[in-house]
């Protein structure tokens, strides 16, 4: 009988390690393909392969927040695979969607930011400033990154809370 829930509990196990691996993979995916289309004129990857610092702090910081932000909702949606329980497909897909409206408030709130953070510093151009290499305007623009996704995290936690409690 311990062999049975033993067996059960891994299965599990091995099952939550797998989707909040792809859920995490995929948040990164999302947050530098969305920074890839929000700076074309950048050329991230380009910049990166040349050693571009500022250009790699900027991206570094995306991926983090992105991920930082959604933690939450990956979390619940692992923790809802379980092998008992009557409704747990239905919670699964439930916590899906909730997933993805956390993945777009999370890439809503990064594009808002960037478009705030160009338009209150009208003398300073940052992608521009970035991709010159410009690691004290990529500091500064990714430590805003930052402190937003924080506030933004506890709202997407509170509000995958109230859904998960309505699923």
């Amino acid at each position: 009988m311990v062999t049975a829930e033993f067996m059960d509990g891994l299965i599990v196990a091995l099952l939550q390690l797998f989707v909040g691996f792809a859920f995490s993979a995929s948040a990164v995916y999302i947050g530098i393909s969305l920074l890839d289309r929000l700076t074309k004129g950048l050329g991230g990857w380009n910049q990166i392969k040349k050693g571009n610092i500022a250009v790699c702090i900027l991206y570094a910081a995306v991926v983090f927040a992105i991920v930082w932000m959604v933690e939450p909702s990956i979390t619940a949606t692992v923790l809802s695979i379980n092998i008992t329980g009557a409704n747990v497909l239905f919670l699964f897909a439930a916590n899906v969607l909730i997933l993805v409206i956390a993945l777009l408030i999370a890439v809503l709130s990064i594009y808002i930011l960037l478009r705030i953070i160009d338009a209150i510093t009208v003398d300073v151009h940052e992608l521009k400033e970035i991709s010159k290499g410009n690691v004290a305007v990529a500091l500064i623009t990714s430590s805003a990154l930052l402190a937003v996704s924080f506030v933004v995290r506890n709202a997407i936690e509170f509000l995958v809370a109230t859904l998960t409690l309505a699923a």
